[in-house]
């Protein structure tokens, strides 16, 4: 199931920016999370391979003019479920990644709240 995500929100003091995100199910144990930030030429994308009983092998890819870059990392998510628990990491890693490229320590993701509730349903057939 793939479900686009209205309400993941960047911004630095004065600067605001429209980014589009959507977060997409493979089975049971994988969730994918990915963001577009136009104006910075920006796309994050976030996998997550878990058994929903223990850690979670998230990956991250960013690419930016030309310019690839992978992390990869252990991590015990936390959260009421396992997609708002993605969508949550992955809105701190695209923190990071912006804050990196705009060179400054200010910038803010916020997920609003009916954005986590339809992470939510990534596993309902008929959410789209």
């Amino acid at each position: 199931m793939r479900l686009p995500l209205q309400g993941v929100e960047i911004s630095a003091g004065d600067w605001r920016a429209r980014c589009d995100t959507e977060i997409v199910s493979a089975g049971g144990y994988v969730v994918a999370v990915t963001t577009v930030v136009p104006d910075r030429h920006l796309t994050l994308a976030s996998s997550y391979l878990s058994t929903l009983a223990g850690p979670t092998a998230a990956s991250h890819m960013r690419l930016r003019a030309g310019e690839v870059m992978f992390g990869q990392r252990v991590v015990a998510l936390a959260g009421m479920t396992h997609a708002r628990a993605c969508l949550l990491d992955h809105a701190a890693e695209l923190r990071e990644v912006v804050g990196e490229v705009m060179d400054r320590d200010d910038v803010r993701v916020e997920v609003l709240d009916h954005a986590l509730a339809r992470a939510e349903k990534v596993w309902e057939p008929h959410a789209g």
